[in-house]
């Protein structure tokens, strides 16, 4: 009477509760060392890596637990084989560390080797999908922030007779730029354009745009130049 020489623990369940309830009566039991080799055994592991290959379709399971299932259905195949073969399971041949025969670990080596390829070529697939999603990503944002920064601006009409005060830290206030009717659309200078159009403006700029449009941008004293046109920028971005 043939008797497994290995043990084929039952697998962990499917991460996916609802794929889980699904194959729930469709989980192949554990194999002990020294069970007799029962063709039901293998036919269960067969199902249960029929069964979730058939959700993984859906993707209600993932690949590597079709292939932890591949993997112990071909292992407990393979000691049929040998059992059906009259191969030399009972202790007489030569074994390896683990307990196992070699002609045993060799056959498992061999009949995962294509296996063992077709997740490498998985694997490799996956790692470029990955990179080409990044590299994707990273020129639409590039393409995005382009557009962004070159739309133009929505244009701004002077409201108030009376100009708002200067900005923090304003050594003088140059008013060549603030002739501006009441009703009358802030030109450029001091208006930028776009968005781009907001890195090349001076200290004098903004806050002559802050007198004539009643508003300091939150900006604060000590904000340096730098500062002040990431706070216009971000006015324009969210509070224009």
């Amino acid at each position: 009477m043939q008797r497994y020489m290995l043990e084929h623990n039952a697998l962990d369940p499917v991460a996916d509760p609802s794929a889980r309830s699904l194959l729930q009566g469709d989980v192949a039991r554990a194999v002990e060392i020294g069970d007799v080799i029962d063709d039901a055994r293998l036919e269960e592991a067969i199902v249960e890596r029929q069964r979730r290959k058939s959700k993984a379709k859906i993707e209600l399971v993932t690949q590597r637990e079709v292939t932890a299932a591949r993997k112990r259905e071909l292992a407990i195949m393979l000691e049929h084989y040998a059992a059906d073969n009259q191969a030399s399971v009972a202790g007489d041949g030569p074994f390896e560390k683990g307990g196992e025969p070699i002609w045993f670990a060799r056959a498992v080596q061999h009949g995962l080797a294509p296996l063992k390829a077709r997740m490498k070529r998985v694997e490799w697939k996956l790692a470029n999908l990955e990179t080409s999603a990044v590299n994707r990503g990273i020129s639409e944002r590039s393409r995005h922030a382009q557009v962004l920064t070159q739309t133009p601006l929505r244009p701004f009409i002077r409201v108030y007779e009376q100009l708002g005060p200067a900005l923090p830290d304003t050594v003088h206030a140059d008013l060549g730029g603030l002739n501006v009717p009441v009703g009358a659309e802030i030109p450029s200078p001091p208006f930028p354009h776009t968005l781009a159009d907001v890195f090349e403006m001076t200290d004098e700029a903004i806050n002559q745009l802050g007198m004539l449009m009643h508003m300091d941008f939150g900006i604060v004293q000590g904000d340096p130049l730098v500062e002040r046109q990431n706070k216009v920028r971000l006015f324009y971005l969210y509070g224009g």
